[in-house]
């Protein structure tokens, strides 16, 4: 596979060129919080130190009027969409998108809102954002490979640049596109750093994020049934807004597996509850089958955690085996449980150096860095 170009640096002065007006166009928004959510609301606020001016279009089901709102000092325009998520259009986009350069689309789905964006978009000048695709999911097999073997490269063609969000992305669209590029998110690490952290136990464990089917939460549960059976004191915090509504069949499997004294449910935490939380955890867990980035394992990265995961990309590129986390198969198997054990064995120095090297590769993601690539992303289309 051809390597992917990395994220560039030119990042332009800001002043350099005119002011854009840049119309974030998504499927999600506050309040829901996820991945998506997350990267709009620090992109567009590091986009304005290159007067790149954004306001957001949140194209919902549950949007039943047009509708302006205000958040956090940004305006967001609550879209209605018509028939569902997948075969569905939102008309009056075309009444808000006027007054916009370029719209940035942010569609893993490459279907409902893309439409719109064909259809409403007022032919404005357009960029999307990949956000790992529609594959997180086996759900809808058929019509995923339907989609991709007739629809994505028109699809596609409305973009006049296709941002991969990561390496994987990346190698995926090109089959479909010439117009790819490598843009990764960024990361508000300064937001999750601890400096003052000093608990480092490998025994203390968490997860935060949406609570969905892809996430594999029932291998994090068995995986800590593993290491308990294995002799290792470890209790588990998970927390987040249940997405799938698994809390009551996670709760069964936390009870019928004799896990209640040591794995806890928490709601959704504002960022000063999880920043508490986190002070007291040395390693984030997920067994997550599916990552468009792995925005939660560098924001825990970045608060000194250790990650165990999958070997898989993008993952794999942020965390080292043996360095500052543990790849596991999840699949309870006796190569687990001897991982698992050498892991859990680390003494306090190898834990500490660990979490130095997590915190360290953290650093190299922050939206300082991150947002040049869209910057020059947004003229080149636009030119």
């Amino acid at each position: 596979m051809t390597a992917p170009p990395e994220n560039a640096a030119t990042a332009r002065p800001a002043g350099s060129k005119r002011k854009i007006r840049v119309l974030q166009v998504t499927p999600t928004f506050y309040p829901e919080v996820g991945g998506i959510e997350t990267v709009i609301e620090e992109l567009t606020a590091h986009l304005g130190h290159y007067d790149i001016e954004s306001e957001i279009a949140h194209l919902s089901l549950a949007n039943k009027t047009l509708q302006k709102e205000i958040h956090a000092g940004r305006c967001v325009w609550r879209v209605p969409l018509i028939g569902s998520r997948l075969i569905g259009l939102a008309p009056q986009l075309r009444k808000i998108s006027e007054d916009f350069d370029l719209l940035h689309v942010h569609d893993p789905q490459l279907a409902a809102i893309t439409a719109s964006v064909m259809l409403f978009g007022r032919a404005k000048p357009a960029v999307l954002s990949t956000h790992g695709g529609y594959y997180h999911t086996s759900q809808l097999g058929l019509a995923k490979a339907i989609h991709e073997k007739i629809l994505m490269r028109p699809a596609l063609k409305r973009y006049g640049k296709v941002l991969a969000s990561s390496a994987a992305d990346y190698a995926w669209f090109k089959n479909y596109s010439t117009r790819v590029s490598l843009c990764s998110n960024g990361v508000n690490i300064e937001r999750f750093q601890l400096p003052s952290k000093t608990l480092l136990n490998a025994n203390r464990w968490i997860y935060w994020g949406r609570l969905s089917r892809n996430k594999r939460l029932d291998r994090v549960i068995a995986c800590v049934a593993q290491a308990r059976k294995a002799g290792a004191a470890v209790d588990l915090c998970i927390c987040g807004p249940d997405f799938d509504g698994l809390q009551q069949e996670l709760k069964r499997q936390i009870v019928d597996a004799g896990l209640t004294k040591c794995v806890e449910l928490k709601p959704f935490l504002s960022i000063e509850a999880l920043r508490d939380e986190l002070a007291s955890r040395a390693v984030f867990i997920t067994a997550s089958e599916h990552e468009g980035f792995g925005l939660s394992i560098v924001e825990a990265m970045a608060a000194g955690c250790l990650i165990i995961c999958r070997d898989m990309d993008p993952l794999n590129r942020f965390v080292r085996d043996g360095e500052n986390g543990l790849f596991l198969d999840f699949d309870g198997g006796v190569q687990d449980e001897a991982r698992l054990a050498r892991f859990l064995a680390m003494g306090e120095s190898t834990v500490v150096d660990a979490s130095k090297a997590s915190e360290k590769r953290a650093a190299s993601y922050s939206w300082q860095t991150a947002v040049v690539p869209f910057v020059d992303a947004y003229h080149q289309a636009l030119d």
